[in-house]
């Protein structure tokens, strides 16, 4: 799995996926199917890459695997797509991990 830029990320999850964006300790997005939060992430403040860990993480906490991530970000995997999925998999937040 590629190592991701930040900003990538950042601008995946707010312009493609509109995701709500908290920012505190780190830029959380917020990913809502109707009125519920189905999935959430952190994504850390500044520029650099996510390493190949925590970009697992991430892909875990959306209702990803890594590919479907990579795909993802390089616009290979469409918003509607990428919800549909997340809909189907159910809520995220109340699991271990987030």
């Amino acid at each position: 799995m590629p190592t991701f830029r930040k900003q990538d990320l950042r601008r995946t999850f707010r312009a493609k996926c509109g995701a709500e964006e908290t920012v505190r300790d780190h830029v959380w997005f917020h990913f809502r199917v109707g009125e519920t939060v189905f999935a959430q992430t952190k994504v850390s403040h500044g520029r650099g890459s996510v390493d190949v860990r925590i970009a697992g993480r991430i892909a875990r906490q959306i209702g990803l695997n890594q590919r479907q991530l990579a795909e993802l970000v390089s616009c290979q995997l469409d918003a509607d797509t990428f919800y549909v999925n997340l809909a189907e998999v159910g809520p995220l937040t109340g699991r271990v991990g987030l």
